[in-house]
């Protein structure tokens, strides 16, 4: 059974609704955390614009509901993955930077089911996406810089804000395997 857009479950957020008062469809919004999920949020109209193509933007305005779902959960780093990791944190040492890494890899991972259709999982998007997370709080250091390292090896940076003693980070991204590093 699947809950209404304004339930929320023991693990889901409630879902949001983006729809256009004369489009008949909707694209409803779906967070969910694994186990040790991150309290992770990702612009509405960002995944509109590039979660769905122009012929799924089209079915919307016709009247197809289509759901997207975020879920963040840990992974196990693949050898490759490991070993690129260490990499990054070798050449941000090198560039004079001090490296904490993150306890565990983990994955964002999003989906989308059109109408009828079975679910597919979106591995890049369209284009990038501004993606908000919480720091763990062992992890959390006033005034520090955080990246992140995606399975290709990328490092991208994240611009850290912290309110009411929550750190959050912030970033732009379209690969969707991301390893947590501080």
């Amino acid at each position: 059974d699947e809950p209404a857009a304004d339930e929320k479950t023991a693990d889901e957020t409630p879902a949001e609704e983006i729809a256009d008062e004369e489009e008949s469809g909707s694209v409803t919004i779906r967070y969910e955390e694994g186990k040790d999920g991150k309290n992770i949020d990702i612009p509405k109209e960002d995944i509109y614009d590039n979660c769905l193509d122009d012929e799924e933007q089209k079915k919307v305005e016709e009247g197809e509901n289509v759901v997207i779902t975020i879920k963040t959960k840990e992974t196990e780093a693949s050898e490759d993955a490991a070993e690129k990791l260490e990499k990054s944190v070798e050449e941000l040492e090198e560039e004079g930077k001090i490296v904490i890494v993150g306890k565990t890899p983990f994955v964002i991972d999003l989906t989308k089911q059109v109408g009828s259709n079975k679910p597919e999982t979106i591995k890049k998007t369209n284009g990038k996406m501004g993606v908000s997370m919480q720091v763990p709080q062992d992890l959390a250091i006033d005034g520090a810089k955080y990246y992140l390292v995606s399975e290709n090896g990328e490092i991208i940076t994240a611009a850290a804000t912290v309110v009411d003693g929550i750190t959050k980070i912030t970033f732009d991204t379209d690969d969707f395997a991301l390893s947590e590093r501080a």
